[in-house]
């Protein structure tokens, strides 16, 4: 082989092995969902992978399902409990409600 030809191969090599190391670490990451909490003491759910982290995390949860349990469960905190949730974001209530969670219950 011509050193060109080698060249190449090392580097369509290298691209194959970065994007399927990329693929993997982001299916370990995919089903992974966080609750975290704001300053105020309001509740998201948010990937794992998102990129800002908002809040403090509270919990974490493989399935979103999961998570919106795990939420629910954190619910009911008094002003200055930050183990518990005063509210959630208005999308994490329709998200969990997609879920068959109900956050307002």
């Amino acid at each position: 082989m011509t050193r060109p030809v080698r060249s190449v191969k090392r580097i369509v090599a290298s691209l194959v092995l970065t994007v399927v190391v990329a693929m993997t670490s982001r299916v370990v990451l995919a089903g992974d969902w966080q609750l975290r909490s704001n300053s105020r003491g309001v509740c998201s759910l948010q990937p794992s992978d998102s990129v800002p982290l908002l809040g403090k995390p509270l919990s974490r949860s493989a399935t979103k399902r999961e998570a919106c349990e795990a939420a629910k469960s954190h619910g009911d905190g008094p002003p200055g409990d930050t183990k518990k949730c005063v509210g959630y974001t208005p999308n994490t209530v329709k998200f969990c409600r997609t879920e068959g969670v109900d956050l307002r219950k």
